[in-house]
This record gives structure tokens, sequence and C-alpha cells, in this order.
């Protein structure tokens, strides 16, 4: 969802809604920080807590959410990013990785890529992921 406290949780709730209804996208970020960003933009999704040990929820704009991050909302000001939200993105993107890791070692899941914001790739030093 990259940075909590930049514009990731507008843009991943935006493209998220958008998504395939084939498509079984799950949400690696802060939970409280998802909701408040859906409220505040009027969108009416049911965002959950989930793990990839339970089944997947397959009720329309129901967005499962691995919650690996749970700050304070008033740390997280919309479109201001901070220091602290970027180490918190980095974790969520290496907690992607080791997911897909665990994927292809046959050790659980089904996934079949990670979706990255292009701001989140080009910090951690790639031109396209």
């Amino acid at each position: 969802m990259g940075d909590p406290a930049g514009i990731g949780p507008e843009v991943t709730l935006k493209a998220a809604v958008k998504k395939p209804p084939k498509c079984r996208l799950v949400i690696l970020g802060d939970l409280g920080v998802l909701r408040d960003t859906a409220q505040r933009l009027s969108m009416q999704l049911n965002l959950i807590g989930w793990e990839p040990t339970l089944p997947y929820p397959r009720v329309a704009r129901t967005l499962p959410v691995i919650e690996l991050s749970s700050l304070a909302l008033g740390h997280c000001k919309p479109g201001h990013p901070t220091s602290m939200g970027g180490e918190t993105s980095y974790r969520y993107v290496e907690t992607a990785v080791r997911l897909a890791q665990e994927q292809e070692a046959g050790i659980r899941g089904d996934s079949k890529g990670i979706l990255m914001q292009p701001e989140m790739a080009h910090k951690l030093g790639r031109q396209r992921v």
C-alpha cells in the first residue's frame, strides 16, 4: 500500500476497486489507515483483516488486508510521506516478497505476483518490478 502517510492508501484503494472480478487481490498494509482512507473518500468497501490460512472472501467489495502495521491515525496525514512511513512500506514489500517466495517453494499460498506502486519500486532502486 506504500507509505501510510503518503498517497499510497488512496491509490491502492482506487486501483483495488477496478480489479478484474477473477483477481484475488490481497493488500499488505495498515488496516486502520485503509479504513480511514476509504471512509474519507466515501468508498463503500469492507476492508477486513486476513491471513493466508483463512478462506479468501468472496463477498463483493470486500478486500482482505494482511495487517502489518497499526499506526496512530494522527501520525498519518494523507499526502505527507514520513520516514517512519517509508520504513513501514519497506516492511510491506519485504513481507510480500517473502510470501511470494514461500509460494514458489510450495510452502503455502497461490500468489501470481506482486503489484507495487511505481514510486516504491523507484525507492527500492528498480526501474520496473
